[in-house]
């Protein structure tokens, strides 16, 4: 039981992704429609970085560590609507990264705080590792459960993950396959609402409820067949 307990957390451990670091950061910021350099843009790196382009509207970040390819960046300029976007998603190169801000007379105000989005994604993240580890040690402890390994790979690879932008909601992006849990920090995503949900877990848990006959074998059955594989 222990052995499988071990190999279960390595499992998980090595499904969690990894980003690797970047050395280098940067990129120029001008008006989509005229094309000219922004001066004084602001750029938000992981809540803890600030950047501000110059004159040309270049902005630069040299030997950067702990940022891997999820990293998320904020622009920001009185007078422009604010971009938001993602490195994971391979649409931007981190050593020339071209930004197009669009001109807006509208002033834009997050629906969430930062201190409501930490709050509200460390809770999730919580929630959705606990619910997924307590499923997973359920299914090894209990050896009636029917399709035992099934429902362990089930819970290791697929879980459903929506990244909403927290101005306002908007769809950035979703996961099928994801590990089971979160190992990386919340600094690394400060500006997108994780929707984790830990699906195959929650169908278990539906199934067990309702219909237990259904993923539970007869012990029985259990008893006779250890009788006669000894």
């Amino acid at each position: 039981m222990l052995k499988r307990l071990l190999g279960l957390v390595i499992l998980s451990l090595i499904l969690s992704s990894y980003d690797p670091p970047l050395s280098h950061l940067g990129g120029v910021v001008i008006d989509k429609n005229t094309s000219v350099p922004i001066d004084s843009a602001q750029i938000t790196i992981m809540e803890s970085y600030l950047l501000y382009t110059d004159s040309t509207g270049v902005f630069e970040k040299i030997r950067m560590r702990g940022i891997g390819s999820g990293l998320e960046m904020l622009v920001e300029k009185k007078g422009y609507q604010p971009k938001f976007f993602n490195f994971s998603e391979g649409v931007y190169n981190p050593d020339s990264t071209i930004i197009k801000l669009q001109p807006t007379i509208n002033v834009y105000k997050p629906a969430l705080s930062q201190n409501q989005l930490r709050f509200i994604n460390s809770l999730i993240k919580i929630v959705f590792s606990l619910i997924n580890v307590i499923t997973l040690i359920f299914i090894l402890v209990k050896a009636e459960i029917r399709w035992r390994y099934i429902w362990i790979i089930g819970i290791l690879f697929i879980n459903l993950i929506f990244n909403l932008l927290y101005f306002d909601f908007n769809l950035i992006s979703y996961e099928i396959i994801h590990a089971p849990f979160f190992l990386e920090g919340y600094w690394n995503n400060p500006y997108s609402l994780k929707i984790a949900v830990p699906i195959i877990s929650i169908v278990f848990w539906i199934l067990y409820f309702s219909r237990r006959n259904l993923i539970k074998e007869d012990i029985l059955e259990i008893r006779n067949e250890s009788k006669h594989g000894s």
